[in-house]
């Protein structure tokens, strides 16, 4: 059922109080009002981007991505909500998702000349370089179980070396200097490094299986 009218000036004055909160520091009962104002009017959505700024304060990403999302669900084009929600999906690991959102909300922002656009391109850059850094690390968890180095400095996994050198010829695929068997040494340090990173993080085990 939709909100009276008088229910929606209560949330209103409700959202000024809040605001008035905030810009004071004051975040758990700037939040505290926002949900207040959400009781009253539960199809407000500013209110939730506002109540998903102050959990944004304190950490709280699950809260602000469940309250940037039930924005979106009541406005597509709000754009604080996709940068909100984009930065709690960062933050819990969701990068993909989060990229998406930060994009969209960049995009709007640029459209708008907000100054919040520096920030999203931030945050966006931060999200891409730990999408870039969870895939260069998943691809060496997948490709290298047992790498060797070859005498001209390249870095191969052993059996793909070795069917290299037994199908197509006697030379290092990149740098195509002549090399044999032989000429192969165990690269030790980028074998120590894959095994700390399957250590620290048992999930890529499911890469070299």
């Amino acid at each position: 059922m939709a909100p009276s009218t008088r229910q929606r000036e209560q949330a209103e004055s409700l959202k000024a109080e809040g605001n008035s909160l905030f810009s004071k520091g004051k975040y758990g009962a700037a939040a505290d009002l926002y949900t207040e104002g959400i009781t009253l009017d539960p199809s407000y959505a500013v209110l939730y981007v506002n109540r998903a700024l102050c959990y944004k304060k304190s950490n709280r990403w699950e809260q602000v991505a469940k309250d940037a999302q039930t924005a979106l669900g009541l406005s597509r084009d709000l754009m604080k909500a996709h940068y909100l929600l984009g930065v709690a999906q960062r933050e819990i690991g969701q990068l993909s998702e989060g990229i998406s959102h930060l994009s969209k909300a960049l995009e709007q922002a640029r459209e708008k000349g907000d100054s919040i656009k520096d920030e999203i391109w931030r945050e966006l850059a931060r999200a891409k370089y730990q999408q870039w850094q969870q895939d260069s690390q998943a691809r060496t968890a997948t490709v290298f179980r047992e790498p060797v180095i070859t005498p001209s400095g390249c870095s191969y996994e052993r059996s793909a070396l070795l069917e290299h050198l037994a199908k197509v010829g006697k030379f290092d695929p990149i740098s195509r200097q002549p090399m044999s068997e032989a000429d192969i040494t165990l690269n030790v340090g980028l074998r120590n490094a894959t095994q700390q990173y399957l250590d620290e993080h048992p999930w890529a085990w499911g890469e070299v299986v």
